[in-house]
């Protein structure tokens, strides 16, 4: 075999070329050369079709090194990386600047004729379907013609029947009828498809089934071979007989002949007619030499048998008369929707014809909201190479929990309750302990300025990953990347987002400096209470940097409430002040964030005792982000406040139910349950929190008031000990002078509050309701009245809970009680 010369014509139109048929096939002799030219012929005039269809070349030309090679933007685009090479351009990985969103961009670099290209973006874009390929725009930019679109996914069909041969007749009959429904949108918008076919069709790792790459081929030239087909219309064997007759044109009939082609190959892994050259299959088709498929894939249901025989009939008019209507006889076939597909691969690009990339996230139709699922955020891995960067991995998790909160239709924990499980492998236990069905798993790296962040979504059950993704980012969209991962996850768990949802899913790029700041101040607000006039200090100045940055006025917010707390009272009044315009400015920037409704509300509760307005704030939160048990363990303190103890005690409830993991959940709780004398609840709840942290002092501490009230009081001294020794709260220490009071042990009362009056000279500061209960134990009304008097002039925290605390039982009965109830506010 001569080979050379059919060498030479495979890089001719590798070129883009049109090669010299009668040149390069003068010297051929054999009939397998001929047989190679022919099949090289075929492809010659298919890559042809797609050129005159875009307009992209001239008739005959070379391919041309593309322009722009190193260029990193075009338009509102920034190019991430390419995809895709061929004659007509480049295709991108593309960030959308305006929506905030990834996209397919498709850059048409030789196009002669760029308004050619917006005249097939704008045809494309009026096809919107869930099962279509989404166009988002078409422009011209620095003479550069594109299209921009969604990016998916997946694997091709043609490589799933490869990989894993005929499909079973329900998951064949499922496909179906997606693309059937995906065709009939695109007869809808009075287009054709063309080039149906299974290397066409991609199905996500969640099921959903997109039809690609419309109008592949079209009508062109008569060939200067008789003996060749003189129209091209899609690929040979998806394509109806009629259209190897010279001059017919394509019709909805013929995209439902493809159609009916591809039901065929998805059950038999094979095609109704065969031929080794295009002539060969016309010839077959002339001769109606068509295997049925229940011959090719015996035992297929008759309906699926009946229909891919209608479809595939010779005659247009006796075919299925629209793809709707294939639709329809299919959905009977099909499994049920699917809320979460039940078997996943692992994710890869989908290879596709030269003329289109694959997407991988669209924000169109989604199916109807699934019930509440819950999902666990594991902290995120620091896999960068610098320790110092630990920060920065932290405060990703921490924001992504809180963009995933927002999905109303998700339970996820706080990073509070994640933080424990760092270092821990067993996935069903953690999923166990928290309470979840589903973990998100992620790392972070760093190359060059980018930083790239891999996600997987796991089945604790199996340890199998469901899901998994990159993004790669320069600093700026790092926080954004958190958001459109919430995205993704919600899309990929099939969960309907509200159109607030969207919205407060879809942020804006943040000046880096802002970013940094703001991740570092959240980790330093954990650390330790010295660490927060330096979470502060950070919050400040990401807010500075970003006056509009609506997450960092809430933060700095919460972290302003304890400092005005424990600040001199010249100080407190202002910084309180400026805490609650800070928390106004988070929400009047962006109603969704949860934390300025916890900040705010916290300042209404305990500094202004406007119960009513917190209890508004509390719950427009709770509606907001249902998950969030920190909001759930404050509105709980109010209800008990309130003296709505059942309330409270559900509200509290689920609060720890939301957050297992985390002791101060519980020991709330266990605090609520003390108000209501439910000492056995109370005390169990104090001891699950130490179960889960030893030592955890609010929890000794706990006891020791439980132990009081029933009169134990050596067992009460023994656990307020302990709690000091963990954590020396000077008001732990006036309340220990209470018991030993109650007790009746004055001399170790006096000493006890011979050390607090020594450290009150030193600074230290503690409420005056303290002394107040010391004196209620003693028997001295008229000096606890006087010393809750105060505290409620002054405003002091503890007395809200007077109305239900026990230390208070022995003053209910006298008349000065109900007043001081009704001076707090408590009772009308």
């Amino acid at each position: 075999m001569a080979a050379d010369p059919l060498v030479d014509v495979a890089a001719s139109i590798a070129d883009g070329q049109t090669p010299d048929w009668t040149t390069a096939t003068r010297d051929l002799s054999s009939e397998e050369e001929r047989g190679v030219a022919d099949e090289l012929e075929l492809v010659a005039r298919i890559a042809a079709a797609h050129r005159q269809l875009h307009q992209l070349l001239p008739p005959v030309a070379a391919a041309e090194a593309e322009p722009f090679a190193d260029r990193t933007r075009w338009g509102h685009l920034d190019l991430l990386e390419v995809v895709g090479r061929g004659s007509y351009g480049t295709v991108y990985r593309a960030w959308d600047t305006r929506l905030e969103r990834l996209v397919a961009l498709k850059l048409f670099h030789r196009a002669p004729n760029p308004d050619a290209v917006m005249l097939e973006g704008k045809m494309l874009a009026r096809v919107r379907h869930e099962n279509v390929v989404t166009v988002y725009g078409a422009d011209i930019i620095d003479g550069v013609a594109g299209i921009w679109m969604e990016f998916v996914h997946g694997r091709t069909l043609d490589q799933i029947v490869k990989g894993q041969g005929a499909m079973p007749a329900r998951e064949a009959a499922t496909i179906g009828a997606d693309v059937a429904k995906g065709l009939a949108a695109i007869h809808g918008a009075q287009l054709l498809h063309c080039d149906v076919k299974a290397q066409n069709v991609v199905r996500e790792s969640t099921g959903r089934v997109v039809l690609m790459d419309m109008g592949a081929g079209r009508v062109i030239a008569d060939a200067s071979d008789d003996d060749q087909l003189s129209d091209i219309t899609g690929t040979p064997r998806y394509m109806a007989p009629e259209l190897f007759e010279t001059g017919t044109p394509a019709t909805r009939a013929t995209d439902v002949y493809s159609l009916g082609v591809l039901l065929y190959y998805l059950a038999s892994a094979r095609f109704p007619v065969e031929g080794k050259s295009v002539n060969e299959l016309r010839q077959a088709h002339a001769a109606g030499r068509v295997e049925p498929l229940d011959r090719a894939r015996p035992g297929m249901p008759a309906p699926y048998l009946a229909l891919v025989s209608r479809a595939l009939n010779p005659n247009p008019a006796r075919r299925p008369e629209s793809a709707a209507e294939v639709q329809r006889l299919l959905t009977p076939l099909a499994a049920p929707p699917r809320r979460l597909v039940s078997r996943w691969q692992t994710w890869v690009a989908a290879t596709v014809l030269a003329v289109l990339a694959l997407a991988w996230w669209r924000p169109g139709p989604l199916a109807p909201a699934a019930p509440v699922r819950s999902i666990a955020v594991l902290p995120i891995k620091n896999l960068t190479g610098d320790p110092s960067k630990a920060y920065f991995a932290d405060g990703l998790t921490d924001v992504l929990i809180s963009n995933l909160a927002r999905v109303r239709a998700l339970r996820v924990p706080s990073f509070e309750a994640v933080a424990p499980f760092r270092d821990k492998t067993d996935q069903a236990e953690i999923a166990k302990t928290l309470g979840v069905e589903l973990l998100l798993a992620g790392s972070i790296t760093q190359a060059d300025s980018k930083f790239r962040m891999a996600v997987q979504l796991i089945d604790p059950t199996t340890g199998t990953v469901k899901w998994g993704e990159e993004l790669t980012r320069d600093p700026s969209g790092v926080l954004s990347a958190q958001a459109e991962v919430a995205r993704l996850v919600a899309t990929r768990l099939n969960l309907t987002l509200r159109p607030e949802e969207q919205r407060a899913l879809s942020p804006g790029a943040l000046d880096p400096r802002a970013q940094d700041a703001y991740l570092r101040a959240l980790t330093l607000r954990r650390a330790s209470p010295t660490a927060r006039e330096e979470a502060a200090r950070l919050f400040r100045e990401a807010t500075e940097i970003e006056p509009a940055f609506a997450h960092a006025w809430a933060q700095l917010a919460l972290v302003e409430i304890p400092l005005a707390a424990g600040s001199t009272n010249a100080d407190r009044k202002a910084r309180t002040a400026l805490a609650r315009q800070m928390a106004e400015r988070a929400i009047q920037l962006d109603p969704t964030v949860v934390d300025g409704y916890a900040a705010l509300g916290t300042i209404q509760f305990y500094t202004d005792w406007n119960f009513a307005a917190a209890e508004q704030t509390f719950r427009s939160a709770i509606t907001i982000n249902p998950s969030d048990g920190f909001v759930r363990q404050r509105f709980s303190m109010l209800l008990a406040a309130r003296g709505r103890l059942d309330e409270a005690i559900a509200m509290a409830q689920e609060s720890a139910r939301l957050e297992p993991s985390i002791p101060l959940r519980h020991t709330s709780l266990g605090v609520i349950y003390y108000y209501a004398r439910d000492h056995a609840r109370s005390a169990a709840a104090f001891r699950h929190a130490l179960s889960m942290s030893p030592g955890f002092p609010t929890a000794y501490f706990g006891l020791g008031l439980v132990a009081a009230a029933q009169g134990r009081y050596d067992e009460a001294i023994a656990n307020i000990q302990r709690a000091i020794a963990a954590n020396d709260y000077v008001a732990w220490q006036v309340d220990l002078a209470r018991v030993y009071a109650a007790a009746g042990r004055p001399d170790d009362k006096a000493r006890v509050l011979a050390t607090v009056s020594d450290r009150e000279k030193a600074g230290e500061t503690y409420g005056i309701d303290y002394i107040g209960y010391i004196a209620a134990a003693e028997g001295r009304p008229d000096d606890a009245f006087h010393f809750l008097d105060q505290a409620v002039a002054s405003r002091t925290t503890n007395v809200l809970w007077i109305m239900v605390d026990p230390r208070v039982d022995a003053l209910r009965n006298d008349p000065r009680f109900e007043q001081i109830l009704t001076r707090t506010g408590l009772r009308h």
